[in-house]
């Protein structure tokens, strides 16, 4: 009995990862296809637009995820993405 109850438990986990590991893999070829067309600006640009798209479509399938999102590092967050993107920018041509 215990053993079916760990079971249950475990495929929706399972699932989620498969979901998980098969969308990075989509993810990888798709930018290695983008690569020769785009800027590595434009395809990080892609592909943060792309996680922005997922995100809501999914906040607006289940709302109550949304209450875990929270501004509290917002500060961060901006330096983040700004240290990120300066680093992802191509130096000057040699």
């Amino acid at each position: 009995m215990i053993h079916a109850k760990i079971d249950a438990k475990i495929l929706p986990v399972v699932l989620w990862m498969v979901g998980t590991l098969l969308s990075f893999s989509v993810m990888a070829v798709s930018i290695r296809e983008l690569a020769g067309a785009l800027s590595i600006f434009e395809v990080l640009a892609v592909r943060a637009g792309l996680g922005l798209a997922i995100l809501l479509a999914i906040s607006a399938v289940r709302p109550k995820l949304l209450r875990g999102v929270t501004c509290k590092h917002a500060r961060l967050y901006v330096l983040r993405n700004v240290v990120n993107t300066r680093l992802n920018m191509p130096g000057p041509p040699d």
